[in-house]
């Protein structure tokens, strides 16, 4: 069966063909985020930095998704779609009360330190800059060698870095903190996944295409 074109599907001056594809976008990267961060954290001979520097990631395409669920809103169009949709109602709702309002969300609440000082690196001369080094003095400056991969890692920038974000990881209750972070961006993500899900199939015979030629063996070229 030939495969949909992307032209079959996205029109470039439809705003629900642009709302999916951010949407599919979105999905895509945080999955391939998270499957990384979720490896790395039930894997012992993962050092810690390669963790905390895959949450960063995680939490910074999460942070960015906040397009899509604005989108609803701003787009009439999107929003009447997405009504019509019985499968997006409950993601919908979800992810509405972890993004909005836009400038004082949960999200931005909760992930805001942690995608701008991964967007961003701190200024030389900066009091950012400063009080993180200040700050993190007493934690060690070590660069691991992995022998069987054949890799250094220079631990004191994340380990300086965590530090900052995660002042009292080092107690029961920021490791309860950080969990909760976690545990919050699993769930987001799980959320956009229902929402793509559920809004896939209608978007395709929308486009007046059948949803059979969508899907292929990975193994196909």
């Amino acid at each position: 069966m030939q495969p949909l074109k992307i032209g079959d599907l996205f029109d470039p001056g439809d705003a629900v063909s642009q709302w999916v594809f951010a949407l599919s976008a979105s999905v895509t990267d945080l999955a391939s985020i998270e499957s990384l961060f979720h490896d790395s954290l039930h894997d012992d001979a993962t050092p810690a930095v390669r963790t905390s520097y895959l949450f960063r990631q995680l939490v910074s395409r999460i942070y960015e998704s906040d397009c899509v669920i604005y989108a609803i809103d701003q787009f009439d169009a999107v929003g009447e779609f997405v009504a019509n949709l019985p499968y997006a109602s409950e993601p919908v709702a979800y992810l509405r009360e972890q993004f909005l309002p836009e400038g004082t969300s949960r999200v931005r609440r909760v992930f805001g330190d942690v995608r701008n000082r991964t967007a961003h690196h701190s200024r030389v001369g900066s009091r950012e800059l400063k009080c993180a080094l200040a700050e993190a003095a007493d934690q060690n400056a070590r660069i691991l060698v992995d022998v069987e991969q054949k890799r250094l890692y220079y631990e004191w920038p994340e380990a300086v870095l965590s530090h900052a974000l995660n002042p009292g990881f080092g107690s029961d209750q920021g490791v309860e903190e950080f969990a909760d972070r976690v545990r919050l961006a699993m769930e987001i993500n799980a959320h956009f996944v229902q929402l793509l899900r559920g809004v896939i199939h209608p978007f395709v015979e929308r486009a007046g295409q059948d949803v059979d030629r969508f899907y292929h063996p990975s193994a196909e070229d």
